[in-house]
């Protein structure tokens, strides 16, 4: 098995997923909670910090194509664990980790993520550019 293994998350089953749920009330916060079939809490939510109420179409057109190309993007997160260990050296247990939760600004989108053998928390930030592509901004 690869270290940094690509492709972990099925983007039809993100869609899938994303088109069959509802915005929901989470505490304070708005939200659409779907399950998935690989992840250790089986379970995905998508967050619209500073919604009051249901997100507008732009925002909910955000959130799809987040669905729509989460594995591309955990790729690049994947990427840059693998580059960050092999520069830094530290034991692999420290890169290995999951998805947790996904945010969704206007201008910004975060993948929350989560140690599965290490006790951490990292949030990986995406900006679309004028080309249509998602470009890192804080790794």
């Amino acid at each position: 098995m690869d270290a940094f293994p690509r492709n972990r998350y099925d983007n039809a089953e993100f869609i899938r997923g994303f088109d069959t749920s509802s915005v929901e009330r989470d505490g304070n916060e708005i939200c659409i909670s779907f399950s998935i079939s690989n992840s250790e809490n089986e379970e995905m939510t998508l967050y619209f910090p500073g919604c009051t109420a249901e997100p507008d179409s732009s925002l909910m057109a955000r959130a799809r194509e987040i669905c729509a190309r989460i594995s591309e993007l955990d790729n690049l997160v994947q990427q840059s664990c693998e580059n960050e260990w092999k520069q830094n050296g530290l034991p692999i247990e420290n890169y290995d980790l999951d998805l947790a939760h996904i945010e969704v600004e206007q201008e910004i989108v975060r993948l929350e993520y989560y140690g599965a053998k290490v006790n951490t928390q990292w949030d990986a930030q995406f900006r679309k550019t004028e080309d249509g592509n998602w470009k890192t901004i804080n790794f």
